[in-house]
């Protein structure tokens, strides 16, 4: 039985964004450095008497006022979209705070790091693959339904609480889809081991470019590796748009997993599911599996 018919795609409803507070930078005790990017440090630090994860992006270190531009204004695109959003797998926006040309945005801290490092860490220990890959597409269908495109959704955006619930982080480079525009986006912006060969070809590509993310990130959970390790960006991208390759599957794959990432990451985005159908179907496909499939797939068995 196929996981997913063929239907008409909907077109998700718009949201208003909401203001968020403006909090005193002196306010925000940092601590030690937790994460790094292009844009900036994420501290571990303390606000208001809570535990909270600062992103600092300090301008003054920028080489070129061009550079210093970007930045800010990739700053300030992820507290527009981060302070409209609430969902538990979303990680919780609570704050910006700005002393120029330091700024900085605060986020609820997530005590169980990124979800690369438990893939790396767990390399021979199972995970519990259905639990993160609900956690994962609800918070992404929580994002599409509110025409947000993450565009850089992969296993270092994904944060876990003490719990072990995964939440979607890191909206540096999210955008907010027009209704009915959804596929007018062509600009290049990702991870190339994650990023949908449309975008990799400069085509014109809509919210399914995170499905195809998706189903990189559900690779990541089985190989419990680095997509296409080894390889170049530029032979990365060479890859996956021209010659249509994919991360191989490890041969211990289930079946019905096997096919769901294969129709997430189908080199046509039409034919790629949204995340509500994706919410829907897994359930399905983790009742398909016995105990052995679990064990040797490297999954956390669970009823």
């Amino acid at each position: 039985m196929p996981l997913f018919g063929r239907k008409k795609s909907r077109s998700s409803s718009s949201s208003s964004s909401s203001s968020s507070g403006t909090l005193d930078f002196s306010e925000v005790k940092l601590g030690k450095t937790v994460g790094s990017g292009r844009s900036g440090s994420t501290f571990s630090a303390h606000w208001n008497g809570r535990h909270v994860a600062a992103k600092v992006v300090d301008l003054s270190t920028a080489s070129k006022k061009s550079l210093a531009d970007e930045l800010l204004k990739e700053l300030r695109r992820e507290e527009e979209v981060a302070s409209a959003l609430r969902h538990p797998n979303i990680v919780q926006f609570l704050g910006s705070a700005s002393a120029p040309p330091r700024y900085c945005l605060v986020f609820e801290f997530m005590e169980g790091g990124t979800l690369s490092a438990l893939v790396r860490a767990k390399a021979k220990a199972p995970l519990d693959f259905f639990r993160l890959a609900n956690d994962m597409a609800q918070g992404m269908s929580y994002l599409h339904e509110h025409s947000v495109m993450h565009r850089d959704l992969k296993s270092s955006n994904v944060l876990l609480d003490a719990q072990g619930t995964a939440k979607i982080s890191d909206f540096g480079l999210s955008c907010v889809m027009e209704v009915g525009r959804s596929a007018d986006r062509t600009a290049e912006t990702g991870t190339y081991g994650w990023m949908a060969p449309e975008v990799i070809r400069h085509e014109p590509y809509s919210s399914k470019a995170d499905v195809y993310s998706f189903a990189v990130v559900l690779w990541e959970l089985l190989a419990k590796d680095i997509p296409f390790k080894g390889q170049t960006p530029m032979q990365t991208a060479m890859a996956v748009a021209e010659h249509q390759m994919r991360p191989a599957l490890p041969h211990t794959t289930p079946p019905k997993i096997a096919e769901l990432i294969e129709h997430c990451w189908n080199q046509d985005p039409t034919r790629r599911p949204d995340f509500s159908a994706i919410v829907k179907v897994l359930p399905f496909v983790k009742q398909t599996l016995s105990k052995t499939d679990f064990k040797n797939a490297g999954i956390l068995y669970t009823v």
